[in-house]
């Protein structure tokens, strides 16, 4: 119901309880307003969700990509000593 509080608190005088009541007052006589502001409210917050696990999830794939260069330089900045290895 927050949602749809902040878009039609304006309209609302009076005291505190006054407001209250008169908001709840229109909400019962407007469901489809609570929904339709429910629902933009969550899909305002999921398209916020998704845009973090996605920055996230690159961020992550990122550091792993860096991790297994930095990996594969120390792997061939190691000693080799190739007469070592055909006795394996």
């Amino acid at each position: 119901m927050h949602p749809l509080w902040e878009e039609t608190k304006s309209q609302y005088k009076g005291t505190p309880h006054e407001r209250s009541t008169h908001f709840v007052e229109h909400a019962e006589a407007h469901p489809h307003e609570a929904a339709r502001s429910l629902q933009t409210s969550s899909d305002a917050r999921l398209e916020d969700l998704i845009h973090e696990y996605e920055s996230r999830r690159a961020d992550a794939l990122l550091a792993s990509a860096r991790a297994a260069k930095e990996q594969a330089a120390a792997v061939k900045k190691a000693d080799f000593d190739p007469d070592q290895s055909r006795s394996l």
